[in-house]
């Protein structure tokens, strides 16, 4: 019995203690957009792409933490053979333009961009002699998003819309107006 007071004196303040960690505390505010991933001013980055039978690649340079120059080039080449009649298709297109970037959400990023394409594609059928050759000029646009796993590694997918006019250097001399809108497009990209 003379160790009760004791017992009691230690008791009482770790359930006064206890008693006080069960009051609920405070929600945390909501996070900001976190920002801590945005690129550097003179970083570059590798762009790998796949867009229906176009296959290329492209690089970025960053002027600001999102905003960069983009180049790609993209190859396409066909043949088709039915009977005695054979359809050869090549072209290339190459474009340069601006590209920014989004606030991170988590691993997102949204992507917009715009600039100027040139292009030069070449037909050619075996029952005649002569191969249809066009030249291509026009602006784009493009909107997507890209999910990084790593600071250094993103995989995305976005649509771009095309503005352009293709001459056609065959006997006809025509030349085409085109507008397109919606092709899909896949890009791994490495940053460096």
């Amino acid at each position: 019995m003379r160790y009760l007071p004791i017992l009691v004196a230690l008791a009482v303040p770790a359930v006064a203690s206890a008693q006080s960690d069960s009051v609920p505390s405070p929600a945390p505010a909501p996070a900001a957009a976190d920002t801590t991933g945005d690129f550097r001013p003179g970083q570059w980055g590798a762009r790998f792409i796949a867009n229906g039978g176009f296959y290329g690649g492209g690089a970025l340079y960053f002027t600001a933490p999102r905003t960069a120059w983009l180049i790609e080039a993209s190859v396409n080449a066909s043949y088709e053979e039915q009977g005695d009649f054979n359809y050869n298709n090549e072209s290339i297109v190459v474009i340069a333009g601006k590209r920014w970037y989004g606030e991170r959400h988590r691993r997102v990023r949204s992507i917009g961009g715009a600039g100027v394409l040139a292009g030069f594609g070449r037909n050619y059928y075996s029952g005649t002699d002569d191969a249809n050759e066009g030249y291509s000029a026009g602006v784009y646009g493009e909107l997507g998003a890209a999910v990084f796993f790593t600071p250094h590694l993103s995989l995305g997918a976005g649509a771009r819309a095309y503005l352009s006019a293709t001459f056609f250097d065959l006997d006809s001399n025509e030349t085409d107006y085109n507008f397109s809108a919606g092709p899909m497009f896949i890009e791994g990209a490495f940053y460096f």
